[in-house]
């Protein structure tokens, strides 16, 4: 079980290298469209995790027990990969209008919704659980209050901040419902192929959307980051191409996130989720804004303040009532 934990432990770990490593990518002459960079991404994902599982097929077939530990619904991954990318879309586009700490703030709904969603399928959230996952989720706050210099212009209440502040809502939401059926859907796959399947999928959206994209930006109001599609193709592009000094660092940055922050990540959930719960699961994932905040001090010099440390304190004070203090009935 500890194993397991720490297991999961690692995916916010690795996703706090995503902020910085964006961050250093964007600041390049010619910066990427975030849904250019996550299909590419995508991309890298999926072939690693492709050839992982053709590798390891053989030896997981003739270690498992069962044959529905190697045979995944068809649907599973398409699903799965579904929540996630609308999500990152719904993210992508209410950024455009919102702040990113009330941002920060909407997405970590997840450490209640997460729960929630579990108790109304009819899960057994345990009362510590509840206890912890709401510690969590203030400590999220007092680390997002602590980046926030406007904190009044932040909660501002226009029409398109809420528009934007709507989308962050739903796209936690869709976050929460990935967590609570991966819990399902992992219990009856190998992790590799379940991996495999979402990437897969993933990277399947994000083409469709690309191409459909140049396809009606021509006919149709999109959204900014779609819209620029067009100009990205057509100038930045060749000027990457022709630029070492500025293909070097794309390169570098998507491979990192597409093998460490997404397909190792994805493998890690659906390996650790077989057995822990999705509230569980989700309070250890959690522990992301602490992770970024560490990385982008070393790669960026972003310092966090005193009361964003009060809020990584209680954060970890919240996952160790779950790791070192664990119900009689999940066996430790």
């Amino acid at each position: 079980m500890r194993q397991l934990v720490l297991v999961l432990l690692s995916v916010p770990i690795s996703w706090g290298t995503y902020t910085p490593v964006v961050k250093l990518l964007y600041n390049q002459p010619y910066p990427v469209p975030g849904i250019i960079f996550s299909t590419c991404y995508y991309a890298v994902a999926a072939v690693t995790l492709l050839v992982a599982k053709n590798i390891f097929s053989t030896s997981s077939s003739s270690s498992s027990s069962s044959p529905s530990s190697s045979s995944p619904s068809p649907l599973g991954g398409a699903e799965l990969a579904g929540y996630l990318f609308v999500a990152n879309i719904f993210q992508v586009i209410g950024l455009q209008t919102t702040s990113a700490i009330v941002a920060a703030f909407i997405v970590q709904l997840t450490t209640i919704f997460t729960p929630l969603l579990e108790g109304l399928r009819g899960g057994d959230v345990k009362p510590r659980t509840w206890l912890s996952c709401t510690a969590a989720f203030f400590g999220v706050v007092l680390m997002t209050l602590s980046q926030s210099t406007t904190p009044a212009g932040a909660l501002s209440l226009s029409s398109s901040s809420l528009t934007g502040d709507l989308l962050i809502f739903l796209a936690s939401i869709l976050y929460s419902l990935h967590v609570v059926r991966l819990g399902d859907i992992s219990k009856s796959c190998s992790p590799l192929t379940l991996a495999a399947s979402k990437a897969s999928y993933e990277l399947l959206y994000g083409t469709i959307l690309i191409l459909s994209s140049l396809l009606l930006s021509p006919y149709l109001p999109l959204p900014s980051d779609l819209s620029s599609f067009t100009t990205f193709f057509t100038v930045s592009l060749p000027n990457i191409l022709s630029s070492p000094t500025s293909l070097t660092p794309i390169i570098l940055a998507t491979l990192w996130t597409g093998l460490i922050t997404c397909a190792y990540t994805i493998f890690a959930q659906s390996y650790g989720q077989r057995t822990i719960p999705p509230s569980d699961a989700n309070l250890i994932y959690t522990t992301q804004p602490v992770w970024s905040a560490i990385f982008a001090y070393v790669a960026l010099g972003e310092k966090l303040e005193g009361v964003g440390w009060l809020g990584a304190a209680v954060i970890f004070a919240a996952l160790g009532i779950e790791i070192y203090q664990p119900d009689r009935d999940r066996g430790g």
